[in-house]
């Protein structure tokens, strides 16, 4: 089955390869480098090295394709494909479905947390802008700048969540609900409901605070877990 990923943490280490990190490799926009190996052999940088972000080890998806990976880009999902050959089972060589499974699943709800938390800042902004709003011009402008708000990516991500096996029946309705608020918001920003938005907007960043952090704890869990192992 298809699993589709933007970003890769630090388990692409097994993929028959190794991932060294240390300063003495110097950093990139403030962030340790790290050198990803395949077999000994130090794979190529592209543009973006492989890099220690917020206690994570990110490595850019492009370095698979140097390990014989298919890596295609979805514009409309805003997602890429990625395909291993000779694996049918297993995304990542070398893991076992369950933790390739705990991983994807993982860094995805990580990403949606963060398109999530993106929308709150510019709720919240346009929050502020109401509430200083003095003429029907300006709420007018709130309106219509409330109508970009992305809320295609959000339903997008929260599909995803039927398919994850690994969590519970709640688990999957808490992630698809926190989609769905963002739109409740968003109307209530169109229609100038100040009152509404206040309350609604600190519901949903409370929300998406407590679950960043829960399901940022179980990645670096699983992340650990894979280290120790292999």
């Amino acid at each position: 089955m298809k699993k589709k990923i933007a970003a890769v943490s630090v388990a692409l280490m097994l993929l028959s390869g190794v991932v060294s990190a240390a300063s003495i490799n110097g950093n990139y926009n403030g962030n340790p480098i790290v050198i990803v190996t395949s077999n000994g052999k130090a794979l190529e940088i592209d543009e973006v090295p492989a890099q220690i972000i917020d206690g994570h080890t990110l490595v850019p998806i492009s370095l698979l394709r140097q390990i014989g990976a298919s890596v295609t880009w979805d514009a409309k999902t805003y997602g890429v494909d990625v395909k291993m050959s000779g694996s049918s089972s297993s995304v990542v060589k070398g893991l076992s479905q369950d933790e390739a499974e705990k991983l994807i699943t993982y860094t995805e709800i990580i990403r949606f947390l963060n398109v999530m938390n993106d929308q709150a800042y510019i709720m919240a902004n346009l929050r502020t802008s109401l509430t200083l709003a003095t003429t029907k011009t300006q709420k007018d402008q709130v309106a219509q700048s409330a109508k970009t708000i992305n809320i295609a990516k959000a339903n997008e991500f929260s599909k995803k969540f039927e398919s994850f096996n690994i969590l519970t029946l709640n688990e999957k309705k808490e992630l698809m609900n926190t989609a769905s608020s963002v739109n409740g918001i968003k109307i209530a920003l169109e229609n100038g409901s100040g009152d509404t938005v206040n309350s609604e907007l600190l519901k949903f960043k409370n929300n998406v605070t407590v679950l960043t952090k829960k399901y940022d704890a179980l990645l670096q869990q699983s992340e650990i877990a894979l280290a120790n192992k292999y």
